[in-house]
């Protein structure tokens, strides 16, 4: 008799499941996967991404290829709810997905006070949001330039931990990045932390003090 385990989200748990399943599935287990998206971003290269280093597809996940080679149903759908007396997943535009064993990782998105819902604020998370709104602002910038009417511009950034929740993504805070590349030389850079002291105060010394000094060097201000 086999049994069903149902994956709700794309998010890193569940593409590292699919990859070890591939390579040693359960037998007597039907997988499922469902997620309204066949890609997922990976936070841990926001930072590269920022700086320049990778471009923005390099940064995904491509949850298409994993559920193939685990052998998993792709169900492109989004959850809504569950019907835990029947065991069932609620979705969007599909009918309930019956499970045994159900597993969500569907990610996180913080509660932002109301001073941070307006249009110059973007937050990190959800990070596919995120990347959307980056990438805006870096063709308006990339259009100034091209018609060479760059004006000073500052960036605020809310959060100096790689942790930290306010600018942070995880594992993932693209603050040092935004300070080290060189595009944004000419910008000015507001850190706004809880830390007293320190950016990037979960790094090394080594790390703070880089960051520190890129900041002085341009005149900008950190805590501190």
């Amino acid at each position: 008799m086999s049994q069903d385990l149902v994956l709700v989200g794309g998010g890193h748990s569940h593409a590292i499941l699919l990859r070890r399943w591939g390579a040693a599935p359960l037998p007597g287990v039907r997988l499922t996967l469902i997620s309204d998206a066949t890609r997922t971003p990976y936070s841990g290269m926001l930072p590269g991404y920022v700086a320049g280093f990778y471009p923005e597809e390099a940064c995904h996940i491509d949850l298409l290829a994993l559920a193939e080679f685990a052998g998993a149903r792709l169900m492109i759908d989004r959850a809504m709810g569950l019907d835990l007396a029947n065991q069932r997943v609620l979705c969007v535009h599909h009918p309930g997905i019956s499970f045994d064993i159900l597993s969500i990782d569907i990610g996180s998105t913080p509660t932002y006070p109301q001073e941070f819902a307006g249009e110059y604020s973007l937050p990190v998370k959800p990070v596919p949001q995120f990347l959307k709104g980056w990438q805006q602002f870096l063709q308006a910038i990339a259009q100034a330039e091209a018609q060479h009417q760059v004006p000073p511009h500052c960036i605020g950034i809310v959060g100096g931990g790689v942790r930290g929740g306010g600018a942070g993504a995880g594992d993932a805070n693209p603050a040092p990045a935004i300070v080290a590349r060189s595009r944004y030389d000419s910008a000015r850079i507001a850190f706004v932390s809880p830390f007293a002291a320190t950016v990037v105060a979960s790094q090394s010394l080594g790390a703070t003090l880089s960051v520190q000094d890129s900041l002085r060097s341009r005149h900008s201000s950190a805590p501190g």
